[in-house]
Order: C-alpha cells, then structure tokens, then sequence
C-alpha cells in the first residue's frame, strides 16, 4: 500500500472513530476528544502527544490513532481536529434528518 492510501485508510478509521464518539457523548469538542479511546473498535488505539511546530522548538498538542495495519499513525493537531468538529457536526445533523 502507498503511503498515500494508507493515509487515506486511517483517516477513514479515524473519522468513524470520531463519528462513533459524538453520537455517544456530544459534540463539545474536548469532550470529544478525551472520549475517543473509549469508542476505538479491537486493534485501534489514541494516543496524546506534543509535537514541535517550529524552529524554536515550540510544542503542540497532538492526536495519534493507531490500528492494526498501520505501521505509522494517522496524526492530527489538536487545533485542526478542534476546526473540523464543526464539519463533522453538521455531517452528524444530516444523517439524524434523513435516517
């Protein structure tokens, strides 16, 4: 598998995730967050990180989903994953309406 498929593979997992997470505990989006490992199917894992961002070593939060077919984590920055909740939101609310 290219490294590009794979990304597009875990991002997927990672978005179920997520999807699975809301639907049981809300949208606020760190609640989201420190709920993810609670909503993680048999061979995914969520790790909590620090990366540095910059030159001067300036570090930022960080979420790593693992499963069992990946060799390196789908990596999202807490800041990102914090902007996209409100996509991810808004899919919620389409799917109640038309189910």
């Amino acid at each position: 598998r290219s490294s590009a498929a794979s990304d597009v593979y875990k991002r997927q997992y990672f978005h179920q995730l997520v999807l699975r997470t809301m639907k049981k505990e809300g949208s606020h989006w760190n609640i989201v967050k420190r709920n993810l490992s609670r909503h993680t199917l048999e061979g995914e894992k969520i790790k909590f990180g620090e990366v540095s961002v910059n030159s001067e070593g300036e570090m930022k939060p960080q979420i790593q989903f693992f499963n069992d077919e990946s060799v390196e984590p789908f990596t999202v920055m807490e800041s990102t994953f914090k902007k996209n909740l409100t996509a991810y939101r808004k899919h919620l609310k389409q799917i109640t309406v038309t189910e």
